[in-house]
Order: structure tokens, then sequence, then C-alpha cells
């Protein structure tokens, strides 16, 4: 199922590579939408619980991604430049790193919560309802980092397939597991929120342990194996050289959100709903952009390891057109048909009209978000994550200042505002550093 992605059509490539992993996101996204649904019927308290969770819960996907990214990238171009040794290598060793942090990251998020919670202005009265939820998913990053990792490397080799049929799989046991656990269906005792997070840990092991059991099949280009396995430093000197400005170029992200949501804080619990049930609709939005970025990535890694470098700079451009066509018709339909896409998540009026609001302004920058995040693939392709590491610092600046700056004359419209200027702005700068070349 492995495929040579330095010769034929990029745009058969890409699409081929792309749509196994739209699919695959497209039914995560389904099920953390089920989820936010099944917790809103708990309760605002619930909902707005897990929306001030995912921003801290992101930083440590992030640090995951980032790994991921970086054996991505270094696979991909050794296997490019037909080093498939060396490929079996990097491999073990972004594993055994990723399990490593991993075990770490789990640690400090159950012991550090209940601070940063309160830092990000979470009240006491719905600290007891977020803390419930977090901790047990921090449990679960154990499973989820070594799970994305094997995931890049199956990808890397040009197979979406087979890591999407896992995801699928995954997201069917949590869809099948959250009403059991969070009602109490069949006997099991109702767990409320700690159920849907219980749920979610289940859930991401199996796709652990079904992709690392995939590549001991000896199926693939890579050949995992302890008995031979040979720690070097240089390895992973490589891999975290790769993946640590990707990992914090996504922490970053996640800080953001975390100061983000410190200003969203400030104006009530209605509106922390509404930004919990904005960051899903993103998610939504951007999902079909993020495949298509994700394959190019490993496009790009491959060509650029066999040195071809201009298949790797059109990759990139098709990408971009791409996600350019599928964010702009989104977009409309979440502009003009805001309720049709709030209901599902609430039946409170007061968090519609706000979250009405919110869409009217953020509906758009989608489409100049779709510009970036392409882009974004020719520099984790090629390995030149510091400059995504760049682009992210002045972005998440740029909101910031501005969301605070317009929140002292038009409140919590002043937010959205700033996110929707400051998306315009990264796109343009995104896309002339793509054009100067530096990347290559």
């Amino acid at each position: 199922m492995e495929k040579d992605l330095t010769a034929g059509s990029i745009t058969k490539n890409l699409t081929q590579l792309a749509w196994p992993l739209i699919l695959g996101m497209l039914f995560q996204t389904a099920f953390n939408i089920i989820d936010t649904i099944y917790v809103g019927m708990l309760g605002t308290k619930e909902l707005a619980a897990i929306s001030a969770t995912f921003p801290v819960v992101f930083i440590f996907i992030a640090i995951a991604s980032g790994l991921a990214a970086g054996c991505t990238a270094l696979v991909a171009q050794a296997i490019g430049a037909k080093r498939f040794k060396e490929a079996s290598n990097i491999a073990e060793h972004s594993l055994l790193l990723g399990f490593i942090i991993s075990v770490s990251i789990a640690a400090l998020g159950i012991l550090l919560s209940r601070y940063v919670f309160l830092f990000m202005g979470i009240t006491a009265e719905l600290l007891p309802y977020t803390l419930s939820y977090a901790n047990i998913i921090f449990f679960g990053f154990i499973f989820l980092f070594v799970g994305f990792i094997a995931m890049s490397i199956i990808r890397a080799q040009g197979n979406t397939k087979t890591p999407m049929k896992f995801q699928i799989g995954a997201v069917l046991m949590n869809v099948a597991l959250d009403p059991i656990m969070i009602f109490g269906l069949f006997g099991f005792p109702a767990l409320g929120l700690a159920g849907a997070a219980i749920a979610t840990v289940i859930s991401r092991s199996f796709m652990a342990f079904a992709n690392i059991a995939y590549l001991m099949l000896d199926k693939t280009k890579i050949r995992l194996s302890l008995k031979n396995f040979s720690f070097k430093t240089e390895i992973i000197k490589r891999i975290i050289k790769v993946g640590l400005p990707a990992s914090a170029a996504n922490s970053i992200n996640s800080i953001g959100m975390i100061l983000l949501m410190s200003l969203v804080a400030l104006f009530g619990t209605e509106v922390i709903a509404v930004f919990g049930i904005g960051m899903r609709l993103d998610g939504l939005v951007t999902l079909p952009v993020i495949g298509l970025a994700t394959a190019a990535v490993t496009l790009v890694g491959q060509n650029y390891g066999s040195k071809k470098y201009e298949r790797a700079e059109k990759t990139v451009e098709c990408a971009a057109v791409f996600a350019l066509a599928v964010s702009s018709i989104l977009a409309i339909l979440i502009f003009f048909f805001p309720e049709a896409f709030l209901l599902p998540f609430t039946r409170e009026r007061s968090v519609i009209e706000i979250g009405k609001t919110y869409i009217s302004i953020v509906a758009f920058s989608y489409i100049f978000r779709s510009i970036t995040i392409s882009i974004n693939s020719a520099f984790q392709g090629t390995g030149k994550t510091t400059i995504s590491l760049a682009v992210t610092i002045l972005s998440w600046a740029l909101t910031l200042a501005l969301s605070y700056l317009l929140m002292q004359s038009n409140g919590a419209k002043g937010i959205w505002l700033g996110m929707f200027y400051s998306s315009a702005i990264i796109a343009i700068f995104s896309a002339l550093i793509f054009k100067s070349k530096k990347w290559l």
C-alpha cells in the first residue's frame, strides 16, 4: 500500500494521500462534535468545562503532532532517497522519544492542571468540573503520543489508508462508549464528564496499539525491531532539531489559545461556551485543509529527499488551490446559515445569539487560514520548521494584541475581530515567505 511519491501526477498523488486523511479527520471531528453534544446535555457548566479544557489539552496534542511532523519529514526524506534502513532507525527512535516525553507530560499535566485553569480565569464553581475531565485526558496522552508517531511513520511511506481505518475504528468505539459511560447505560454507572474522558482514553489506546501492531507485521518499508535496535544520539538530535520547532509552534498555538481564553473568560460562562463551540466549528472547516496539508508534507518530504525541488514546490501550490476552494465554500455556508451550525451544540438562545456574532466575524478568516496551513506543509516537509515557528509566534502576537485592544471598545466582539484581522495579515506574510523560496 506504500507509494513512491517522487514520480507521477502531483495532483493524483496529493488527492490519493489526502482523502483518507480527510475522512479519518472527519470521523474524529464528528466524534468531537458528538462528544460535545452529549456533554452539552449535562448542562452549560459541563459544556464550559470542556471548552476551558480544550486549549490546555491542545498543548499536549501540539507537542505530539510536532514530534509526529518531524518524524514524517525525516522518514519521508529517507524513503525518497531510498535509504530504508535509516528510515526504520528514525522510526524506532521517534517512538522511543515519544513514549518518554508522553509519560513526563502526562505527569506534569495532572500535577499542574489546577494552577493552569485558575490562571486561565476558571471560577471555583467551574474548576471541579474541568479537573474531573482534564486529568483523565492527561493520563491518556501516553497513548496519544505513541499513536500519533506510529501513524506518521505509516503515512510517511505514502500509506494513509491504513491509519484511516484504525482512526475510524477508534472513533466508532468512542461514539459507542460515550453514552454508556456518560449517562450510565446497560448497568454501567453514570460518570458524567469523567465518563466522556474515559471513553476517549480507551479509544486512543486502541488506535495506538493498532498502528504499532501494523508496523510490526513487516508489511511496510519500515522494519521495527526491538532485537536489533541500537540507540544513536545523533538520530535523537535530528528528530529534536526538526520536531522541536514544530512542537514549539504547535504549543504556542495552544498557549495562545489559553491566553485568548483568559480574555474570553472575562465575559462569562456563555461566551466561554460560544468560544468552545467556535473552536469545534473552526476544526470542522479547517479539517479538509489540514488533510491536504498533511498529505503535502509527505509528498514534499519524499521529493525533497530525492532532490526534486520543483515537484515539492508544485505540491504546495496544488494543495493551496484545493484548500482555498474548500474553505471558501464552507465559510459561505456557515456565514449564511449560522443557526444550523450552532443548534446541534446548544438550545440556549443567549448562547446562540452570541454564537451568531462570532460566526459573522470569524467565518471568512477560514479562507486566510487555509493559505497559511497549506504553505506550512512546505516548511514541515523540508524540515524547515523554524520558519513555521516564526510565523506562529507572529500570528499569536498579532491575535492577542489586536483582540485585547479591540475588546476595550467592542467587548467580546473585539476578540472575534482580532482573530479575523490577524489571520488575514499572517496569510499574506506566509505567502511572501513561500514565494521567496527560503524554505528550499
